[in-house]
């Protein structure tokens, strides 16, 4: 076994060979090519020759290396298996290279391929060595306050200049006075620029900031402009808050009254570190070292001349009490413990919560619970926890927000779904929490949701649907009937052949992956010819569509509430009387609508049905209430009203608006707007 792990030890040795004698060999290949010579040719085979046995040792040395643990476990396998791939490659390269009757129309392709192989195995190399962001670091698009003290912080310095500086001094500095606005410093913001002041401070509610960004994204003065870094819900509340504050630049955030929701907000972005002070800890005796050596315990140093430690429990052990004792000793020492493909328990839980200087905690491939957390999340040095492949649930959300040091959360294959991860990201901003690999890296690594495909999404009298999957070996389940799909709903084998309305919904399943996202698509049938329509009230002057005729022209609009097919109303109701070509029985009705709140636009409130057979008395067959999200981006889609099947001719709906931006929208209490493209009967 020490052998093995000594050859091990030389993949970081080998692994650069294949990287540059196949540049090298790439390089003579694009000049045979340009120049038409074959005088490359044996330096070229010579080449491959040796890249491809570096590249065998390499991978070899590589997966002996990746059994010692201690590594990610997603950057691990596709560097692994990527590796071998390569390797693969390499060898058909050399072999279709050396047939000269074929080189010709293989080798470039080959080469090509190789590369792309070569360079990703590198990239997820590099990672697991120097981390995942090492090449494709992200900056990120929230601020973060790092001050100790939020109550003695000085509010513009601390809160308000982070935000400017990094979604407003792009455009507003020195150097690019757009608008004649500089925003590097309180003198030269309090001038204000072309457009004169920003803040009022008589009516600190119309100052010139707020309006700006307050505007529609689409609006020419909204700002950042449209293409920028956008504020967040967050920083438009907080600006808010401290230009209606006067725009104070000296006053601290106790001096302020009504600052609870504020205090709420800045504590979600609130970045503090404990440092480790390490003159109290004593370094590891030689006696101690060995010891835990004896035990099987792997034992790094953090760094020359640190007392701290890096430990890891060999993965076919329990731990034993024996082996907890012999750490015990050294627990102020540790603050980084692998503990994956053990078996955890109560002893071990007591053990982990008593490292006091505890940053990185590994506890993938082990039994740890949700029950298991509640003494795990009293840890408060915590930086990294790696939780992958557990049984770990929603249940452990309110202990991972109450670890204020977590920095880095891996849930990959654990029983966190994603509407806890949504909520866990929304109450920990900073927190970077990794569900799989990442897709802007490479390809999926998380089944995504089934496309639902068709020609339209309205038709006369039949229509195809094809449902896909971009996961080989996957199998999709599907419904019709609007209910959610699961493992025992129809296996999806080849398209659909509609003849009446249809919600339908799908969802992916792959071994060892899990269920995707459900997909949903409303597929609606005509089965009504509408002979008139009319309106109580027009629309908008400034959002006209045809007038009452856009709802029946069946015409589906695109989500740009300009393209003349919506018909809009601000701060007001819609009601249509819909006049059929016959009386007939009628049991559906279908309400498309838009919801785009950064335009102030938003999905109905409620929808009433209500039918007559002479045009002037009407009776209410249905009354639906409408709880979609307003927070989400821009949407379409086609709101139901089901009723029992009755006789009628003239149908009334009664679209209600809400009338107002909700409390939290940046702009409460004004005019929202209503915008409806077609109503559809069934």
């Amino acid at each position: 076994m020490n052998l093995m792990i000594n050859i091990s030890r030389l993949h970081p040795l080998l692994v650069h060979l294949p990287i540059g004698i196949m540049f090298f060999a790439a390089f003579l290949f694009v000049i045979k090519k340009r120049k038409g010579t074959t005088v490359h040719d044996s330096s070229i085979f010579l080449a491959l020759l040796l890249s491809f046995g570096s590249a065998a040792f390499s991978a070899i040395t590589g997966w002996l290396l990746s059994h010692e643990g201690g590594y990610d476990e997603q950057i691990l396998f596709w560097h692994k298996w990527l590796g071998i791939a390569t390797t693969v490659g390499i060898f058909i390269l050399l072999w279709v290279y050396k047939n000269q009757r074929i080189s010709g129309y293989w080798s470039g392709g080959l080469f090509f391929t190789t590369i792309l192989l070569l360079s990703a195995t590198g990239h997820f190399g590099g990672s697991l060595t120097h981390g995942s962001a090492y090449l494709f670091e992200k900056e990120s698009n929230e601020f973060v306050f790092t001050t100790k003290n939020l109550q003695e912080a000085p509010i513009y310095q601390s809160f308000i200049q982070p935000i400017l500086q990094k979604k407003c001094v792009a455009c507003h500095k020195p150097s690019k006075k757009k608008g004649g606005l500089v925003m590097t410093t309180v003198t030269d913001l309090m001038k204000g620029g072309k457009s004169g002041q920003l803040f009022n401070s008589e009516q600190p509610q119309e100052s010139e900031f707020l309006k700006r960004i307050n505007l529609p994204i689409d609006e020419k003065k909204h700002m950042p402009p449209k293409g920028k870094s956008q504020l967040t819900a967050d920083e438009i509340t907080l600006l808010t808050w401290w230009i209606k504050n006067n725009a104070c630049t000296n006053c601290k955030l106790a001096s302020i009254e009504n600052k609870e929701r504020i205090t709420t907000i800045l504590q979600k972005y609130h970045k503090t570190k404990t440092p480790l002070y390490q003159t109290h800890i004593k370094p590891l005796t030689n006696k101690q070292i060995t010891n835990l050596q004896e035990s099987g315990i792997r034992l790094t140093s953090i760094a020359t001349a640190s007392p701290f430690v890096s430990l890891q429990i060999p993965q076919t052990e329990k731990i034993s009490r024996a082996t907890l004792q012999s750490m015990q000793a050294i627990r102020q020492n540790i603050t980084e413990l692998n503990l994956s493909g053990t078996t955890i328990h109560s002893r071990a839980v007591d053990f982990i919560t008593s490292l006091v200087h505890l940053q990185k905690l590994q506890l993938q491939h082990t039994n740890v619970s949700d029950e298991h957390m509640i003494k795990i999340k009293q840890l408060k040095n915590i930086q990294s926890l790696n939780l992958y492949n557990t049984t770990i649930s929603d249940e452990s959300i309110a202990h991972f927000s109450a670890m204020p040091t977590l920095e880095k959360l891996y849930l990959w294959q654990s029983k966190v779904s994603p509407e806890g991860i949504a909520q866990l990201q929304k109450a920990n901003p900073l927190l970077k929490i990794y569900n799989g690999v990442d897709s802007s890296i490479f390809g999926k690594a998380v089944l995504n949701p089934p496309a639902i495909i068709t020609d339209t999404d309205w038709f006369a009298d039949s229509l195809h649907v094809v449902i896909k999957s971009d996961f080989r070996n996957s199998q999709i389940h599907y419904t019709l009937d609007g209910s959610e799909p699961d493992s025992s709903s129809t296996i999806y084998t080849q398209k659909i052949n509609l003849t009446k309305s249809a919600k339908v919904k799908a969802m992916v399943r792959k071994k060892g992956w899990g269920t995707s996202k459900v997909s949903s698509k409303q597929l609606i049938k005509k089965s009504h010819k509408i002979a008139k329509v009319s309106l109580y009230k027009p629309p908008s002057e400034k959002y006209p569509g045809q007038g009452a005729k856009t709802l029946i022209d069946w015409q589906k609009s695109t989500p740009d509430f300009r393209s003349g097919k919506w018909l809009g109303y601000e701060a007001s109701h819609l009601t249509a009387i819909l006049e059929l070509e016959k009386t007939d029985t009628v049991s559906t009705i279908f309400v498309s609508a838009l919801s785009e709140p950064n335009s102030w636009i938003f999905y109905p409130q409620a929808l009433i049905v209500s039918l007559s057979t002479d045009g002037k008395i009407f009776q209410k067959v249905n009354q639906i209430q409408l709880d979609k999200d307003h927070r989400a981006g821009t949407e379409l889609s086609s709101f139901e009203v089901s009723f029992a099947p009755s006789s009628t001719k003239y149908i009334k709906v009664a679209i209600r608006s809400i009338l107002k931006n909700p409390d939290w929208h940046p702009n409460p209490g004004e005019g929202a707007w209503l915008f409806i493209d077609e109503i559809l009967i069934n």
